[in-house]
């Protein structure tokens, strides 16, 4: 192999190089979008009864988990989706009764997917407390579902007219697919580059 052939090799993979790292871009970018858009959404939510009871029948159309509490921990809305998706049973009346059913094979991971959330560190509680959430990464298992999954979280606090805290509401969106797809473009990227490095100490070589 001549170094002319070698030169346009080094230099094809440094394009393909850096098409995967803008196509990581646009999966972030991506990533970011949708968490406007719930914020967006989210922004639009009352605590009140008539809201509520006008919500109930929305949330249960939509495909995404959807969580209320108040500011007690307990539930006031959940969808069909948060039910299925993150494992709420009717029995669950509040946040605390979900959480003693996780161990160290069930419920919400940190992102090394073997530390479970504390109490104080899930979405929904520090929402509660009045921070707001964006894009928080959670990784789950549940008994049916032990290989796991990932979803990503925004929540914000509820107030009431004199801007007191009366609960929070979180939205889960599902990015088991951008994380795995994440994860094999980083794969191939690391590849790519360890090929490039390769030819490159080869054409060095046959310089020398």
């Amino acid at each position: 192999m001549d170094n002319q052939h070698l030169q346009a090799e080094v230099e094809q993979l440094k394009a393909q190089v850096a098409a995967l790292e803008e196509l990581l871009e646009v999966y972030e970018r991506e990533t970011l979008e949708k968490s406007s858009k719930l914020e967006k959404t989210l922004e639009k939510l009352k605590y009140s009864d008539d809201a509520l009871r006008a919500l109930q029948s929305i949330l249960d159309g939509m495909g995404d988990p959807i969580v209320v509490v108040d500011n007690h921990g307990y539930f006031v809305l959940r969808n069909p989706a948060a039910a299925k998706v993150l494992g709420l049973g009717e029995h669950h009346a509040c946040l605390d009764d979900w959480k003693q059913e996780w161990n160290q094979h069930q419920g919400l991971f940190l992102p090394d997917m073997t530390t479970l959330y504390s109490r104080t560190q899930t979405p929904i509680i520090r929402a509660m407390l009045g921070e707001a959430i964006d894009a928080m990464e959670l990784y789950v298992r549940l008994p049916d579902q032990p290989d796991g999954f990932w979803l990503s979280a925004t929540a914000r606090s509820l107030t009431n007219d004199q801007g007191e805290l009366t609960g929070a509401v979180a939205v889960f969106h599902n990015i088991t697919e951008i994380k795995q797809n994440e994860a094999a473009l980083r794969a191939s990227e690391t590849q790519f580059r360890e090929q490039a490095e390769t030819l490159q100490q080869t054409l060095t070589e046959l310089h020398q």
